[in-house]
């Protein structure tokens, strides 16, 4: 590559690495003031889907861009250093060392719930650390004020959370009727979450949840339970795992409420009533859960008639203890378990455990299903199943793991 060329190819770089620059800070600053809009239920479509495209562009689409300027400049930057044969080119090996851990980090966040903020900070330092602007600007200078950009606008999106959340907490505050105070709660989650199930999702992490907005009952779930905990009003996240739902109970007056953000707005229900709810949209419910800590609670027959059904595993005819039992049946074509898609049951030592299941009388909503559960033990399906009628019944079901193929 002759001098000319590198010189024309610099030039090209470097006013692209200035549009992206800009591009970056004109998007963060963006990201800000959506992100303002929506938490603050100034919030329409519009909004909701800048907000997600917005964020999506910061944490994802502008790093991976960056980061491939940054190998262009980087590269050509240390052939450079390493042709004047100066102590510099050692940046050689750091250099390939950041881009190393990036690597790492970005697989580990696939495969990992780690925060998209490990996809944004490197790619854009490093396109930073190499722009070498032409004219009579010092590098060093240059070098100093993007970093003090780069820190402000990499920092306002997590400010202007902060901000809207502590606004939020004292707005609710000044509410005096605890059941108003929740449900304000719910129908601002509900108005401020764009509904989808792109890979944006924030799962449990409610800071990504502020952030951008995207989720499902899971996340308006999560999101209404830490809003009203950290308004000292109990709550807990709740769910209908055999049939892929998620709610919140409040305890109002001593009584647990149900509050579901999505499907009910400025409404407190009863068990009762949600189940009754619940059941005429697919006709059945067979087992409910709450979550305290990292543990759940059985509430079945709480929300529904149910049966009693008694797993025993042996080995040998001998009682096998802590053996690892979970229930998993399809339900609108996807398997579904039971207590939930990531806890198990836990063998006592008499082999046993001991759960309630209401009636699965399920209607043509939740085809394709099937109207029963598949028992696996250790991780392994060992062929039998369980129904339950929802009549008070008890079913004795004993397993013994030695005549499993």
């Amino acid at each position: 590559m002759t001098r000319y060329v590198r010189q024309d190819l610099g030039n090209i770089l470097s006013k692209a690495v200035f549009v992206i620059l800009i591009f970056y800070f004109s998007a963060t600053i963006s990201l800000s003031i959506s992100t303002l809009l929506r938490l603050q239920v100034i919030s329409t479509d519009l909004v909701q889907f800048s907000n997600m495209l917005l964020y999506y562009c910061v944490y994802y689409a502008i790093p991976l861009v960056a980061l491939v300027f940054s190998l262009l400049i980087g590269t050509d930057s240390l052939r450079e250093l390493k042709r004047k044969k100066t102590k510099s080119s050692a940046l050689l090996y750091l250099y390939f060392l950041i881009l190393l851990c990036y690597g790492v980090i970005q697989f580990l966040t696939q495969r990992y719930v780690l925060s998209e903020f490990f996809y944004q900070w490197i790619p854009i330092l490093l396109i930073a650390l190499w722009y070498k602007p032409k004219g009579r600007f010092s590098h060093k200078k240059v070098a100093t004020t993007l970093a003090l950009v780069l820190l402000v606008s990499i920092s306002m999106p997590h400010l202007t959370v902060f901000v809207c959340y502590n606004s939020i907490l004292t707005e609710a505050s000044s509410i005096n009727d605890e059941a108003d105070k929740a449900m304000f709660i719910s129908d601002l989650i509900c108005n401020t979450t764009t509904f989808n199930s792109s890979p944006l999702r924030a799962n449990d992490d409610f800071w990504k949840f502020l952030l951008v907005g995207v989720g499902a009952c899971g996340e308006t779930a999560m999101a209404t339970t830490t809003f009203l905990n950290d308004l000292n009003i109990e709550a807990r996240k709740a769910s209908f795992p055999g049939e892929d739902h998620a709610f919140v109970e409040v305890k109002i007056n001593g009584n647990w409420l149900i509050l579901d953000p999505g499907y009910y707005l400025s409404e407190l229900l009863t068990r009762e009533e949600r189940a009754a709810r619940r059941i005429e949209d697919i006709g059945a419910i067979s087992y409910v859960t709450a979550y305290v800590d990292s543990s759940f609670v059985e509430l079945t027959q709480y929300y529904v008639p149910a049966d009693t059904i008694v797993i025993r595993i042996t080995y040998g005819s001998e009682p096998l203890a802590n053996a690892q039992i979970y229930l998993s049946h399809k339900f609108r074509n996807r398997q579904l378990r039971l207590p939930d898609s990531i806890s198990t049951f836990y063998s006592d030592g008499n082999g046993t455990i001991v759960l309630h299941m209401g009636a699965l009388t399920y209607n043509n909503r939740a085809e394709p299903y099937e109207p029963y559960y598949w028992i696996y033990v250790n991780g392994k399906n060992t062929g039998y199943n369980v129904t339950s009628t929802g009549t008070g019944k008890t079913h004795f079901i004993e397993i013994d793991l030695a005549e499993q193929p």
